[in-house]
């Protein structure tokens, strides 16, 4: 919600009237890039404990990992972890350089 009847006066100000929001939209760059290196460090954990579970639970003689719908959602899940991954350091470098 704007309010049109709010008056900050010049000497408190930062930066140029008008763009406000492209600086507070600019300052949560660096937190996204975070949040995403966060979530794919919890996501990879997840799958290191998902393969583990795999390859250790055994039924009928064989571990579950070995069958092949077991295996291929998490190799899917490998490949876009490792996507996203890229993408994050990709957008960490550009901000870098920014």
């Amino acid at each position: 919600m704007f309010y049109d009847g709010l008056e900050v006066p010049v000497e408190h100000r930062i930066g140029e009237e008008g763009k406000g929001v492209r600086y507070i939209l600019d300052s949560l760059n660096p937190e996204r890039i975070l949040n995403a290196a966060e979530v794919s460090g919890m996501r990879r954990r997840a799958l290191d404990h998902a393969a583990t579970h795999a390859n250790e639970r055994v039924v009928f003689g064989r571990p579950i990992g070995k069958n092949q719908s077991i295996a291929h959602p998490p190799a899917e899940c490998w490949s876009e972890l490792y996507a996203a991954e890229l993408m994050t350091l990709h957008a960490a470098e550009l901000k870098k350089s920014y």
